[in-house]
C-alpha cells in the first residue's frame, strides 16, 4: 500500500469503531500521528477526507538504535536519553516547514488528534488493544509517563552499557518489559513536541490497527456494489 492508502484505511478503522464519531464530525479538521519503527506518519484530514500526509524519518526503532550506537557504554544514561531527544527535535523542524506543518500552525483552533503506534499504545498502561482503544492522553499524562519511565531506567542502569545488556539479553521476557519501557520513553517524545507546538491538549489513542481500516474499506466496497446491482 501507498502511505497515502495506509494513511486513509488507519483513520477510517478508527472512525468506525471510535466511541468519539460525535467529536470527529464536528472536528473541522483531525490529525492522525502513526509512528512506526522506522519512521513517523502525520496525515491531515478534513471533513474525513485525507488531504496530505507527512513523514519523518524517525521512529522508535531508530531512536533505540540511536541511543545504543552514539554512546558508548560508560555514558550516562540520563544524559544518552537526554542527547537522543535532542534528535526528535532536530528532525521535527523539516515537518514544521512541511505544507501540514504550516497548515496547523496557521490553524490554531486545535485539530482533533488521533495517534496509533507502539510507544502511545503502550504508555496508556493498558495491556490489550481493546481497553486501550479511545484512551485519552492528555500532556500532562504523556509528560508524566515520560518522567516516570526516565527516572525508573536511570535509576537502575547508570550508563548506557548496562541497559543494553538487559534488553539485549534472553532473561525469560524481562529483557522485553524493559524494551517496552525504553521504547515508551523514546517514542512519546515526539508526542510531547507535537503536541507543544501546535498547543494539542489531547490525543485518542487507536486502538485499531491497519487491517481493520482494510476490512471496513472492503466492507463498503461490497455494499456499494451490492446497491449497484440492485
Amino acid at each position: 500500500l501507498k502511505k497515502s492508502e495506509e494513511a486513509a484505511a488507519t483513520i477510517m478503522g478508527f472512525q468506525f469503531s471510535t466511541k468519539y464519531k460525535e467529536n470527529l464530525r464536528q472536528s473541522s479538521s483531525v490529525l492522525m500521528i502513526d509512528q512506526g519503527g522506522g519512521s513517523t506518519e502525520v496525515s491531515l484530514y478534513k471533513e474525513m477526507h485525507l488531504v496530505g500526509s507527512h513523514s519523518v524519518n524517525l521512529g522508535t526503532e531508530i531512536l533505540r538504535n540511536y541511543l545504543f550506537q552514539h554512546n558508548t557504554g560508560n555514558v550516562n544514561l540520563h544524559q544518552a536519553l537526554t542527547d537522543t531527544d535532542r534528535l526528535v527535535v532536530e528532525r521535527l523542524k523539516t515537518f514544521y516547514k512541511s505544507e501540514i506543518g504550516i497548515w496547523l500552525k496557521e490553524h490554531p483552533e486545535n485539530a482533533y488528534c488521533v495517534a496509533v503506534g507502539t510507544a502511545i499504545t503502550k504508555a496508556t498502561g493498558k495491556s490489550s488493544n481493546a481497553e486501550q482503544h479511545d484512551y485519552v492522553m492528555t500532556y500532562e499524562k504523556i509528560s508524566s509517563v515520560m518522567d516516570s519511565i526516565h527516572n525508573q531506567l536511570i535509576d537502575k542502569y547508570p550508563n548506557v552499557e548496562s541497559l543494553f545488556k538487559v534488553v539485549d539479553s534472553h532473561s525469560y521476557g524481562y529483557n522485553d518489559r524493559v524494551d517496552a519501557k525504553l521504547t515508551v520513553r523514546l517514542g512519546l517524545k515526539m508526542f510531547q513536541r507535537l503536541m507543544q507546538q501546535y498547543n494539542i491538549t489531547s490525543i485518542t489513542v487507536s486502538g485499531t490497527g491497519l487491517w481493520y481500516g482494510i476490512y471496513f474499506q472492503e466492507l463498503l466496497g461490497l455494499a456499494n456494489n451490492k446497491e449497484k446491482i440492485q
